[in-house]
């Protein structure tokens, strides 16, 4: 016993996971002054479970998603609040450098992202990484407010928002549903074309007659993209990224590069899917 509490790694692989998720939760909910000192528990639990610090922190949110969304569904949305996101740069004390994209181009760090999704090929087969890893870029890098997964459910005729991140690259709750069968909107739309689509003026001409008001509630004054997600070839859903304000349009360089970041996500699950 003695040993083992000075010696952490002499521990069974048990143990040692009873021990560092009890520090990891303790680390979300109240986060170390060194923002180094959080990666290192990420790390270590990281090696423990044999996978890399990316995928764990797309489990970690997509657990958490998981059980907010079993709360809501029990009526105890009340207690959501004390499910924590993972903390951000704001949450550290101690000053820190950067992030990891600062001082380089979208262009550089949208690449980074492809090939961290490429590498994920290799060590995940949880498609909800992927698309967490995802959503999380498109509003770090990218810059989006918003960026959220729409499963398809043909059965009602309806995408249904699955995961959502927001600006600061946290996962949040956001539980919404848009129909696309027996009607004509932007929805149905991209689904059809299957090709992203980029809305920078709901008034405008392209636009407004394929604005139902689901969309016109989800848009409001804001702008937003949509391209399809697809795995061997076939519509699965589609994902959204927003700004909240319609000042803030969406240049025709972020949208390349969403779009860039969604086809290489697509490409990187049907691997995926191929070799389960």
């Amino acid at each position: 016993m003695v040993k083992s509490q000075d010696k952490p790694e002499s521990r069974s692989v048990e143990i040692q996971s009873i021990f560092l998720a009890n520090e990891l939760s303790d680390a979300i909910s109240k986060p170390p002054d060194s923002k180094s000192e959080f990666d290192n528990i990420l790390k270590r639990v990281s090696r423990i479970m044999n996978i890399d610090v990316i995928n764990l922190e797309s489990e970690i949110e997509e657990t958490r998603s998981l059980a907010t969304n079993l709360l809501s569904s029990y009526g105890a949305s009340v207690l959501e609040k004390h499910i924590k996101v993972l903390p951000d740069k704001a949450s550290f004390t101690e000053l820190i450098e950067s992030n990891q994209f600062f001082g380089i181009s979208k262009e550089r760090a949208v690449l980074e992202c492809i090939q961290s999704l490429s590498q994920m090929t290799y060590s995940s087969k949880d498609i909800n990484a992927f698309l967490s890893f995802t959503l999380q870029k498109i509003t770090q890098v990218i810059g989006f407010d918003r960026a959220s997964f729409w499963i398809v459910n043909k059965q009602y005729g309806v995408v249904e928002s699955r995961s959502t991140y927001n600006k600061k690259g946290q996962a949040e709750t956001f539980h919404r549903k848009l129909p696309f069968k027996n009607c004509i909107n932007i929805v149905s739309h991209v689904i059809d074309i299957d090709r992203a689509v980029l809305v920078n003026d709901c008034k405008d001409e392209e636009w407004c007659h394929l604005m139902s008001q689901e969309l016109q509630q989800l848009i409001v004054t804001g702008v937003i993209c949509f391209a399809t997600v697809k795995i061997g070839g076939k519509v699965v859903g589609i994902i959204s990224a927003q700004r909240f304000k319609n000042n803030e349009k969406i240049s025709e360089d972020d949208f390349s590069l969403f779009n860039f970041l969604i086809e290489h996500l697509n490409i990187c699950l049907s691997l995926t899917s191929h070799h389960k």
